[in-house]
Order: C-alpha cells, then structure tokens, then sequence
C-alpha cells in the first residue's frame, strides 16, 4: 500500500502568493488567466504520479487518460478559484468542483468526431496547465453567429461521435464551424472560463504527454 503525508500533499498543492490574473475578452467570450499559479509545479506533478491514469473504453467519447482527484486533495486550489471568481461576483462552493488531469499524446486515438467543439455541461471550467506544448483550447463560433450552447436552436445538433477509432487530428474548422480564438497552452497557468462556450483541445502533440488538471463547475 503506496502512503501520502499530509504534509507532503500541503507543500505540492501550495499557491504562489504573487501569482498574476488578466481578464480577457474576445468578443462576447471572456476568460482569466492566471500565470505563476503555484509555488511549486514539479511537486504537484509528482504528486499527481501517485495516482492512476485511466484510459478507454473505446465508447468513452473524451480522448486521452483521466486521473480523477477529490475535492480534498487540492482544496488549496479550488479555494483559490472561489477567491479569484468571488472578486467578479461569482460565488463557487469549493466542494462542488469535479476534478481530473487531461492527457493527451501523439498518435492517441479517439472515437471519430470527438475533435469537434462542444460545450461542458458545467458552468466554470478550471485548466491548469503542467505542460508547456504548442496549441492549446481553440474557441469556435456555429454557423458564423452562435457562440455557446443558449444560442442553439431546437434542431441544432452540434454533436457527431462514430464507434469508429481514429488518430487525433485537431479541427480547424468547416462550412458549420470557425475557430476564431485560442487560449494558448503555458506552464502553470491557470485559465478560467465559461464551458458553455463552443471550445475543443488543439494541441501540437510529440512523444512528451500533453498536460493539466481540469476541473468543472456544478454548482
């Protein structure tokens, strides 16, 4: 049986007090970035390595492996994002955060149609990113004038998942979708931002695995 000690977990989870926040906006899609976020990444990446990587099923529509972390674990963070989203009115319960690392490599399979921009069924969404790849999360706008999932219509199906296995390639677009804006991937930053929004990854994969923890908002 593998052992954490508390206070190994306190320091790999510890937020850098000097850490910087830019609010963004692209046209009607807003984000904040935090840069510096915590005191010491490395530690919270092995920290992480404790923990298991879970991969597939094949019907599984998210690409890539989950570790799926509780609230209890990285409650410096998650009362981090309350402090950081109550300055702009909004009000976040640390407990109601669902959390997991994102990872994602070259040559990974996916189910056909799962690069496409799709919207979480959470409110905020909390990337951090332990990796430094090119890329990053595209933002993407639906036929030229909706923007999240309140500006679909009744018969707009964004969604078109196969059963078939194919390599990830990023979606730059089509007749239906236009990618106008990138949250660029960068070391322990951290980006907050409304899931509603059409977004997807965009990474430039290589043999490093592309990194972060993500969290979502079910308040």
């Amino acid at each position: 049986m593998q052992f954490l000690e508390r206070n190994d977990v306190e320091l790999a989870t510890m937020i850098n007090p000097s850490y910087k926040v830019d609010a963004l906006k692209v046209g009607s899609f807003r984000y904040f970035k935090i840069q510096n976020f915590l005191k010491y990444p490395d530690k919270f990446i092995q920290f992480l390595s404790n923990y298991p990587a879970i991969i597939g099923p094949s019907y599984i529509s998210t690409p890539g492996a989950r570790q799926n972390l509780s609230c209890i674990e990285i409650k410096n963070l998650l009362f981090s994002y309350q402090n950081i989203l109550g300055k702009i009115g909004v009000k976040t319960d640390p407990s109601k955060w669902i959390n997991c690392t994102n990872i994602m490599w070259e040559g990974m399979e996916c189910l056909e149609g799962s690069n496409l921009p799709h919207f979480d069924t959470s409110t905020w969404v909390a990337n951090l990113w332990l990796s430094d790849h090119d890329g990053g999360t595209a933002i993407y706008k639906y036929k030229n004038d909706k923007f999240n999932k309140n500006d679909l219509d009744p018969d707009d199906n964004i969604f078109s998942i196969n059963n078939k296995l194919v390599p990830w390639v990023n979606f730059k677009g089509n007749n239906l979708w236009e990618r106008y804006h990138m949250i660029s991937t960068e070391f322990n930053t951290l980006y907050l931002y409304d899931g509603s929004f059409f977004h997807a990854p965009y990474p430039r994969l290589n043999s490093s695995y592309r990194y972060s923890l993500i969290s979502f908002y079910h308040g």
